[in-house]
């Protein structure tokens, strides 16, 4: 084969290869480039309540912080409170709130001092606002909280409660305190124990006898109510106790020989008194000066709910007799409180 042969041969051969190739290129799918999308934007929830929360084993009437916390705020800014709503929960009086600052997270946190007025489940609302530019003051719903049940604290052998009743003689005439003695029997009167029990008791005698017995206010720990008391009365002859109205004396007895001093008591009720829905022995208050109904100081300065025991006031009678046979005998047999559990009571 010539040279001119050979040459003829390979340009075939590169038009066949070149031919082949085209043919595989036009087979070959092309890329598909996806379209080039924005980034998504993070969707904020805006501002909103971030929770609330008491301390565990808060019980009704314990003074207690609630803490509430926003989020979605401007950082670098001020937030405002105000005012607090709820079904339950009572803001302490003469307490002020300023702005608080917004974290960097934006997120703020607020703290309430008070107290819940009733236990289980508390409903708590808000009005919100904020320095940041623009913003619009909103109401926000921060949900319930739950607030404990107390428990219950049983007193009974009485005696024990003593030192902190302070129960004492005030006024009267006849034998109030002592022994009455007569014939053919003397017996103690005044203040004593019986059965492991606060016992107030006084004989007749041929003067009669009148006679007025008090205890002291109770202040009881923060928290702690007092829920029912129980007086027992026993009697024989022409005796009597003056009741709440100055009535059910000893008929008998001539004439009051002495003024009554119960300023700031509650008159001793021979039988159980419970102290709801309306108090009787107690008063809870958080004025800034805690008074009976009848102006009596029970405490001059106060700064939260204060809860106190009443003085508990008697006048017991005994009309004229030739003996001292005749007595009345009131006898503190219960009392019950509600407060904090695993308390040391009392």
């Amino acid at each position: 084969m010539d040279r001119i042969s050979i040459a003829r041969v390979v340009l075939g051969v590169a038009l066949v290869v070149e031919v082949l190739g085209g043919v595989a290129r036009a087979q070959l799918p092309r890329p598909q480039i996806p379209p080039i999308r924005p980034a998504p934007e993070l969707v904020s929830p805006g501002v909103h309540a971030g929770g609330l929360s008491l301390p565990a084993g808060t019980v009704p009437f314990l003074d207690t912080v609630l803490r509430l916390s926003v989020e979605g705020l401007t950082p670098a800014t001020q937030a405002t409170l105000e005012p607090l709503r709820s079904d339950c929960f009572v803001l302490r009086p003469r307490v002020s709130y300023g702005p608080e600052p917004v974290t960097s997270d934006g997120r703020v946190q607020f703290a309430r001092f008070g107290w819940a007025t009733r236990s289980g489940t508390c409903h708590v609302a808000a009005r919100l606002t904020s320095t940041a530019r623009g913003f619009a003051a909103r109401d926000l719903d921060f949900g319930t909280v739950t607030v404990a049940e107390p428990a219950r604290y049983t007193v009974r052998h009485t005696w024990r409660l003593r030192d902190v009743l302070g129960f004492k003689f005030v006024t009267g005439t006849g034998t109030c305190e002592g022994t009455a003695i007569g014939i053919p029997n003397s017996y103690k009167v005044g203040i004593h124990e019986a059965n492991d029990d606060i016992s107030l008791v006084i004989h007749g005698g041929p003067i009669g006898t009148d006679c007025q017995f008090a205890s002291q206010a109770w202040r009881l720990p923060q928290g702690m109510l007092l829920v029912s008391t129980t007086w027992d009365g026993a009697t024989q002859g022409v005796c009597g106790a003056v009741g709440p109205g100055g009535l059910g004396g000893a008929t008998a007895l001539l004439k009051m020989t002495t003024p009554s001093l119960n300023r700031g008591a509650a008159a001793i009720v021979q039988s159980q008194i419970a102290e709801s829905p309306t108090r009787y022995y107690s008063t809870v208050s958080a004025d800034a000066r805690v008074l009976t109904s009848d102006n009596v100081i029970l405490l001059d300065a106060n700064h939260t709910l204060a809860s106190f025991v009443l003085p508990m006031w008697t006048r017991l009678q005994c009309g004229v007799a030739p003996h001292n046979e005749d007595r009345i005998r009131l006898t503190l047999k219960e009392m019950v409180f509600s407060g904090p559990p695993g308390l040391n009571f009392p």
